[in-house]
């Protein structure tokens, strides 16, 4: 950062220090590719006439943060919304009007009212779809369905998320069998950013490059994003051939999951974004937020009800990069569920799956008591945008922008660490040693330096590390906490409410709005740090 001279030029020099953000911002999309966010509580699909389109962020691979316009000046004491909806939402029969907000893009409107982009295009004689202007007027078409979906049953709940039946699979057995696969001799070089030893961001931080395995990359986006890696080798496997195929071509190797544009072409952001995918559709399914599925021809898809959600999230992918004859195919009984059949089988018969705990473990915040944080932002992704809103975020009082912070991020419950790695610590609580079964808490932007390593046992209170910018695109040293069970991701506002050391979380049906609640005392979650949102026990 360069020094200023003068007195005013000082004066706002420290002012912007105090206020720097401690939070993580979206990363610029690389892809057309928008799965909507409907976390917050619409009541129906007619109800997002009056939604506020550029407050849904565009899809990221990482927990991100945004900054409020301004805090809330009076409090009242809020409420848990409705999540969960008493029926899948009926069809929309009737045009309606909305007004184009800053953000928003002829993609995502189609999208949020699901509805064809070529259908909205004619609506509204757009000679450039590219071309809108915040405030102006357009008509949103009446929802139109031109096939509906037979409902075969391709995959188990359990199946579809990193639950208990993937506890005994093991990729490296698996992959054995196939030693000359794409998978098996994949490298990829992974850029790292070192930590930033200074109170300076104005430079970009040192980076390293560490070659991973196709392996190591596997399990990785299936322990952060909780997808079971038997799907995603599959659908490796039906796409591309590249577990039976030794010598892909280039576009197979570009495309082991689908063509998404040259920002798509390495392992891990093909995996990335069929994992972040699949949870969108598999939450969205089953919430009851979501009735039809636009193919990528905008062959418009009725769902049929009686589906799971591990069915819904694998027709949602390919809904994404097919048009009607294949995407037919790929989700019939001879497409991706025969792949699956054929290198894993199914043991379940049950696919729906009713995974809500009977009780949660108290929590305590994740720092020493006597100290004071920032609750910088409210319920957010768990991980990325396709996860329900699971996550809060928790800033140190001596980090600036991404420098280092002495404090010790800890331990919020007793248990046993199971992952450690790229500013990820996954603690397992029933200390089974598997984060597939059970409670399992993220503490997501450890940093390297005093990382608390794998295999370790944790009581509350327990030392994890110190909180940083690490694991993630962020501008402010924090830490991201969530919970799962069972593999599945639990919003803060479940069955369960997230609660620590006695603060009960709230949203307010914004992303990253939200508070913290104790007997007659709230904080809200503020971007930068303040007063306003400083929190202790």
């Amino acid at each position: 950062m360069k020094i200023f001279y003068g007195t005013s030029l000082l004066f706002f020099l420290l002012f912007f220090l105090l206020i720097l953000p401690s939070g993580c911002m979206p990363e610029v999309p690389t892809s057309e590719i928008t799965p909507l966010d409907l976390n917050g509580p619409i009541a129906s699909l007619s109800a997002v006439v009056a939604m506020n389109l550029s407050e849904t962020p565009e899809p990221t691979l990482i927990p991100t943060s945004t900054p409020k316009p301004k805090m809330n000046s009076s409090l009242a004491l809020p409420t848990h919304p409705v999540f969960q909806l008493d029926a899948i939402p009926t069809l929309r029969l009737e045009s309606v009007e909305y007004e184009i907000k800053e953000g928003d893009t002829i993609s995502k409107i189609a999208t949020t009212f699901q509805v064809s982009k070529k259908s909205l295009i004619e609506a509204n004689n757009l000679i450039n779809p590219d071309i809108i202007s915040v405030g102006q007027k357009i008509t949103i078409p009446p929802q139109t369905q031109d096939i509906r979906d037979k409902g075969f049953l391709i995959l188990p709940d359990a199946e579809l998320v990193y639950g208990p039946p993937s506890v005994s699979f093991q990729p490296e057995d698996f992959l054995s069998d196939h030693p000359k696969s794409y998978l098996s001799t994949y490298l990829e070089p992974t850029p790292t950013p070192l930590p930033k030893t200074q109170k300076d961001s104005s430079k970009e931080s040192p980076v390293r490059f560490t070659p991973r395995t196709g392996m190591e990359i596997l399990f990785q986006v299936s322990a952060e994003n909780s997808i079971n890696p038997k799907v995603l080798l599959a659908l490796m496997e039906f796409q591309s051939a590249s577990i039976s195929n030794s010598k892909p071509n280039d576009h197979q190797k570009k495309s082991v999951i689908a063509y998404l544009g040259k920002s798509y072409e390495s392992l891990s952001r093909q995996l990335n974004w069929a994992a972040d995918t699949l949870n969108y559709g598999y939450y969205q399914w089953k919430n009851k937020r979501i009735n039809q599925w636009i193919l990528d021809d905008d062959t418009v898809v009725a769902v049929n009800n009686n589906i799971n959600a591990g069915t819904a999230a694998i027709q949602y992918l390919f809904s994404q990069i097919y048009g009607k004859d294949d995407w037919v195919y790929a989700v019939s009984e001879f497409g991706f569920a025969m792949t699956y059949r054929n290198l894993f089988g199914i043991d379940s018969q049950n696919y729906s799956w009713e995974n809500t705990p009977e009780s949660f473990p108290d929590l305590q915040l994740p720092f020493s008591a006597g100290e004071i944080w920032s609750f910088t932002s409210g319920p957010h992704y768990g991980w990325s945008s396709g996860t329900p809103w699971s996550a809060l975020d928790f800033a140190p009082p001596d980090a600036i922008a991404c420098s280092q912070s002495n404090l010790w991020v800890t331990a919020s419950a007793p248990g046993k660490i199971v992952y450690s790695k790229g500013g990820l610590v996954i603690e397992d609580l029933d200390e089974d040693s598997n984060m597939q079964t059970g409670w399992s808490i993220l503490y997501l932007h450890i940093e390297e330096r005093d990382r608390i390593e794998a295999g370790r046992t944790v009581e509350s209170g327990d030392k994890i590390g110190h909180a940083s910018c690490e694991g993630g695109i962020a501008d402010g040293s924090h830490v991201h906490i969530a919970r799962r069970y069972n593999g599945e991701w639990v919003p803060i506002d479940a069955k369960h409410p997230l609660i620590l050391s006695g603060w009960e979380a709230f949203s307010t049906g914004s992303i990253y709005d939200g508070y913290l609640v104790k007997d007659d005392k709230i904080v809200e979650a503020w971007y930068y740090k303040t007063e306003e949102s400083e929190i202790s026990y």
